[in-house]
């Protein structure tokens, strides 16, 4: 029987590391690593021939931070019985707030600082360890980040579908940004589970198509203007010219606002490369 790909949204809540999570988790480590190193080494003289991105399933959590978010595509088989589903997870996207400084601070930050060196820097500019200012408004700037599709499924429009949901839930209407009001649980992802070899578990999350299918009408959704919420939001990424991946997200709306180099050793480079800002008004 064909199966079906269901959009999934994890808060922060949901991959809060736990024995439960472990399999969500575990599989979405497992993706970034084996798609950021089939992307990324693909350029060894750059990146050599493997590309870390999640050392720990517990770092997801860290990198979304409190008003970030993930988005991961569910691929399940279609059943008609009702009963839990085994779901692999084949694309993944997150965001988080970039914050208010401009891009030529945030690459000056990064050049060979390490881990303790940078978040020093950072509650040096008023931001906490995680880069997340201590007082402050609505997120303005959403950046997008841990992004990627599974190697045995890339080329398939898998990361634009992401890219999609993640504007859609970051994106206002008149009565203020979707991802506000996305938790009273009446679009919970239900029927999904996944699974690592030690164990099983249900999938957390909100199913995005649920939460659409709720939300068509918004004059009666429960939806509510903020007075922070006047300007649009902006979708903010890094990428490297490089990796032509400049060209994949120009296709897809961002527009390359500051270029800059990548020093050794940032990013894991083993040789300088180019790092390109890019924005997309949502």
């Amino acid at each position: 029987m064909a199966d079906s790909i269901v959009p999934v949204l994890l808060l922060p809540e949901h991959i809060k590391l736990t024995p439960s999570r472990l399999p969500l988790l575990r599989a979405i480590q497992t993706l970034l690593n084996e798609s950021y190193t089939k992307t990324y080494c693909a350029r060894p003289e750059i990146f050599g021939t493997t590309h870390v991105r999640l050392a720990e399933p517990a770092q997801l959590a860290d990198i979304v931070g409190d008003t970030g978010f993930t988005v991961i595509l569910v691929r399940v088989p279609t059943v008609e019985d009702g009963k839990a589903r085994i779901g692999e997870v084949i694309a993944t996207g997150s965001v988080k707030d970039f914050g208010d400084g401009d891009v030529e601070s945030y690459a000056q930050w990064s050049k060979n600082l390490g881990g303790r060196e940078w978040a020093a820097k950072k509650r040096g500019q008023g931001l906490d360890d995680k880069g997340v200012e201590k007082e402050r408004g609505a997120v303005r700037r959403f950046e997008v980040t841990a992004f990627g599709v599974a190697a045995h499924c890339q080329g398939a429009g898998l990361g634009a579908k992401v890219l999609q949901e993640i504007e859609w839930i970051v994106s206002s209407n008149a009565y203020g940004p979707r991802g506000q009001h996305v938790t009273d649980g009446t679009a919970r992802a239900e029927g999904i589970e996944l699974q690592t070899s030690e164990t099983t578990s249900q999938l957390e999350g909100i199913n995005l198509d649920t939460l659409k299918a709720l939300r068509k009408n918004t004059n009666a959704s429960g939806f509510r203007r903020d007075e922070h919420d006047i300007d649009r939001p902006k979708l903010v990424l890094m990428g490297i010219k490089e990796l032509g991946n400049e060209a994949y997200y120009q296709r897809r709306g961002f527009k390359s606002v500051w270029t800059g180099t990548v020093p050794v050793g940032m990013w894991d480079c083993k040789k300088e490369c180019n790092m390109v800002y890019m924005e997309k008004v949502v």
